[in-house]
């Protein structure tokens, strides 16, 4: 690929800039080589001179030629021109010397060689992706090869494959894609394409039916795009994707998930929890089910996008959201939500929505003592997260854009939200709902639900993470390196484990594999071990994969993706059953628990509003 125009316009621009800070310090520089050499000269006439040859041809033969001139310029030239060659040596190295054209025009960017010997990826106006101009010729020769194959993909099953540009950036920021080959083949990326043409088409067709029956996508629409979403992959290749449909001349999307929406479908769904207690947001999920009677849960499911409706815009508007929220820690209680953080809980114009509780576990860890504003309860569900940097930072933006230009009366709040939260309450002691409520409760109990035991960072870290130690040739056992397999993996987790408990009991032996993990978790370590040697596990790590725990929510049970028990006594994730759990607090008396929501709740969006009061104050109005 010939050097683009914008490319010979940044040439164009540092050797403006190295003449510029050059003829600062002498205005009667020359810049032309002279013809009788009794003339004075500079030897920054060579420089300038081997600059527009590099212009003319960027290439490695080229940029030695500045880099030549650069260093023949005598010393006490370089001291004095010292700014200019070095802002230059600067602006040099990051120039491109190479690049690849783009696939028939189907890529939005192109791989480029940098003179510093670094490789990325620019768009067509020569700028760089984000994060994406500093990387390994393994790394970026993997980065193409899977935009290639993706762009195959895409021809084959007659879709278009959305937002590529926006893939390539989130598998660059990926460091485990392309660390040591630049082989798509036997990666994670090639079972997640291969899983779009095998599983999820064939499901899609199968399903289009029942998408179209529930609403979720118009009568006549048809499938034209699939999207990536970026998230980590599970279960070799499984991945969130976006699906976009059209119809007369309109989108709609919808969200592929791979795992099952049960869970979600009987919280948030139509004829969920939430549509039983009133006053909680509510949205479309249809989970796939078999033909069978009773039907089977498949595992997958799809959910429609929840319109934000542009988020709230007056004073009123944000009084309802806090109401919403209220509404919804009430559910949170009952239901024993988790992981109801800021990326869970969406902002509408007067409301919230909680979506993807799939890591729902039944329990509510009540507080206890004087901290009780500080710690368990909605706090162990992560509220806070979901209020101060979720609810917090939107309506900042909001004020910032001037689309949110009033606040209610942080003296008018804690009433508002203590009334919804209890009116919550009283729904889900209502005598004439317990049959409906029970039947949920049951019908939740038979579900498994996603549990994440372990911190996904201890499985990603890049030196010491579980999948990078999984995934090496030999592990290192009683002083000998071993040839990896599942019983070796299990006698090396079994030393270490020996080595942490022994620590634990006051010993100073080295650090060991249980290090990372044991940062991210409280879990006694013989549990750790019994969920690090799972078979599936194991499978799951040496794919490169974060392994995917389950629990079952009518017990204590907990299994791999393979399906294989998994013995996690002392977790605190894993209580008596989720009908058990939600039918004690349906029968609770609500004191202690208002109480907790004052202490908590209430004190957060009080602090939030006064800051965001402060916040509009500073803003110039108009």
């Amino acid at each position: 690929m010939a050097i683009t125009e914008k490319q010979q316009e940044r040439i164009d621009r540092f050797k403006a800039a190295f003449k510029s800070i050059a003829a600062a310090k002498n205005k009667g520089i020359r810049w032309t080589q002279p013809k009788n050499r009794l003339q004075t000269r500079t030897s920054l006439a060579a420089v300038d001179a081997a600059l527009d040859l590099f212009r003319a041809n960027p290439n490695a033969t080229t940029l030695k030629g500045v880099t030549d001139a650069m260093g023949a310029v005598p010393p006490d030239r370089q001291a004095k021109y010292n700014l200019a060659l070095e802002d230059l040596k600067k602006e040099l190295d990051q120039t491109v010397i190479e690049a690849e054209p783009t696939l028939n025009g189907t890529l939005p960017v192109y791989k480029v060689k940098k003179a510093n010997g670094k490789f990325g990826f620019r768009t067509e106006d020569d700028q760089p992706l984000e994060g994406a101009d500093d990387l390994s010729e393994t790394r970026a020769a993997f980065v193409q090869n899977v935009m290639s194959d993706l762009t195959a993909l895409s021809k084959k099953i007659g879709f278009q494959i959305d937002d590529m540009k926006g893939l390539i950036e989130k598998i660059i920021s990926d460091p485990k894609n392309g660390a040591t080959s630049d082989k798509v083949a036997g990666s994670v990326w090639e079972e997640a394409m291969k899983r779009i043409e095998d599983k999820v088409l064939p499901a899609i067709k199968k399903d289009l039916s029942k998408l179209k029956s529930s609403g979720l996508i118009p009568e006549g629409a048809v499938l034209k795009g699939i999207k990536f979403s970026g998230s980590d992959f599970h279960k070799g290749g499984n991945q969130v994707l976006f699906l976009r449909f059209e119809e007369g001349g309109k989108e709609k999307k919808i969200a592929y998930k791979p795992s099952s929406l049960m869970v979600d479908s009987l919280l948030f769904g139509q004829g969920g929890v939430a549509s039983k207690l009133g006053a909680i947001s509510t949205y479309n999920i249809v989970a796939a089910q078999s033909n069978d009677k009773p039907p089977k849960d498949l595992g997958y499911g799809y959910m429609e996008f929840v319109d934000t409706q542009g988020g709230p815009q007056t004073g009123q508007d944000v009084m309802k959201v806090y109401k919403s929220t209220a509404a919804a820690m009430a559910m949170s209680y009952y239901a024993g939500l988790e992981d109801v953080h800021n990326e869970n809980v969406l902002l509408k114009k007067d409301s919230v929505q909680v979506i993807d509780m799939e890591a729902t576990t039944g329990m509510f860890p009540m507080p206890q003592g004087p901290h009780q504003g500080f710690v368990g309860g909605f706090i162990d569900q992560q509220w806070n997260k979901a209020i101060n940097d979720g609810l917090k930072k939107t309506l900042i933006s909001a004020i910032q854009a001037k689309k949110l230009t009033s606040l209610p009366k942080t003296a008018d709040i804690e009433k508002e939200m203590v009334a919804q939260f209890e009116a919550v309450l009283t729904k889900m002691q209502d005598k004439s709902l317990a049959t409906d409520l029970k039947a949920l409760e049951q019908s939740l109990a038979g579900q498994r639900t996603r549990i994440v035991p372990i911190e996904t960072r201890a499985f990603q870290d890049e030196k010491e993470g579980m999948i990078v130690l999984a995934q090496k040739p030999k592990y290192p056992i009683k002083g000998k390196n071993e040839d990896a397999s599942f019983d070796t993996w299990k006698r090396f987790v079994e030393e270490n484990l020996e080595k942490d408990i022994k620590l634990e009991q006051g010993a100073k032996p080295p650090e060991t594999l249980f290090k990372t993990v044991r940062a991210t978790t409280t879990t006694p370590l013989k549990t750790l071990r019994n969920l690090l040697v799972s078979k599936g596990v194991y499978n799951a790590l040496r794919r490169g994969d974060v392994p995917y725990y389950y629990r079952d929510l009518g017990s204590s049970d907990v299994f791999d993706e393979e399906d294989n028990k998994i013995d996690a006594t002392g977790h605190k994730k894993v209580g008596i059953g989720i009908a058990k759990e939600m039918e004690t607090r349906r029968a609770a008396d609500t004191k202690q628990i208002v109480a907790v929501f004052k202490a908590q709740a209430v004190r957060m969006v009080n602090d939030v509003n006064n800051s965001l009061a402060e916040f509009l104050k500073a803003v110039p109005q108009g």
